[in-house]
């Protein structure tokens, strides 16, 4: 049954998909949307919505056809045809299964670009003689864009396989580690940082057996200490 206002947008797209032309006029791709589903519409949709007003699931078949052309999926190119376009049929085929469309990602807004002529350096100046109160007001968005504009030259361009191969090889030398099957002889600062990353990446039980390597006489022990309490959640966590 469409219970709701999405449950309608998937089987319009199925519809068209499987009309000769893609679609037609909006009035005839309605009605054979009633053909086609009337059983799975419920009593309450085919009431009006307001008094004089369309049935509520016309409506509701309306709304999914401006949903679907919001995501591409309809050609919008001849004013009142309702027709699929190329990336719904993908989307039809990527999906055969699915009674609904999956949320659409929001981009967030885009901050203003910052006035001309204003840079980092000059902002910093500015707010050493100007009270912060009033800097954050006048200065605080334009500052933190600069900021953050300026932080981003410093990461590192990675793609998702390169990153994954850094973390393989390290995951594989901790765990050979623990098996004796490695030459090396890592100290116990090495140590807590493996312990760390094992905790990180929720290798509880690595982390767990790393930790009666590690030497307290050989390490500061502020991090000695902050690596035991990390070594103790990843003792409870792996059931050790």
């Amino acid at each position: 049954m469409f219970n709701t206002q999405p449950d309608y947008a998937v089987p319009l797209l199925r519809l068209l998909n499987d009309m000769p032309d893609g679609g037609g006029e909006a009035g005839y791709v309605c009605d054979r949307f009633y053909e086609r589903y009337q059983s799975q519409i419920p009593p309450e949709h085919l009431q009006p919505v307001t008094s004089g007003g369309q049935d509520r699931w016309l409506k509701n078949v309306h709304w999914s056809r401006f949903v679907l052309y919001k995501r591409s999926f309809l050609d919008g190119s001849e004013r009142g045809v309702w027709r699929i376009a190329p990336a719904g049929r993908q989307w039809l085929k990527d999906n055969p299964d699915a009674t609904r469309l999956p949320p659409m990602k929001r981009t967030p807004p885009q901050p203003p670009p910052p006035p001309p002529g204003i840079t980092l350096e000059m902002l910093e100046e500015t707010r050493k003689v100007m009270p912060e109160e009033e800097f954050r007001r006048i200065w605080g968005p334009t500052y933190d864009q600069l900021l953050a504009e300026k932080r981003a030259q410093s990461i590192t361009p990675l793609k998702d396989r390169e990153l994954l191969e850094r973390a393989r090889f390290l995951v594989h030398r901790i765990q050979d580690h623990i098996q004796g099957r490695d030459s090396d002889n890592p100290d116990s600062n090495e140590l807590c940082e493996w312990i760390y990353l094992c905790y990180s990446l929720q290798l509880y039980r690595e982390g767990a057996a790393l930790w009666p390597c590690v030497n307290r006489e050989d390490t500061n022990p502020w991090y000695y200490e902050r690596t035991r309490k990390r070594a103790e959640v990843c003792r409870s966590r792996s059931g050790a």
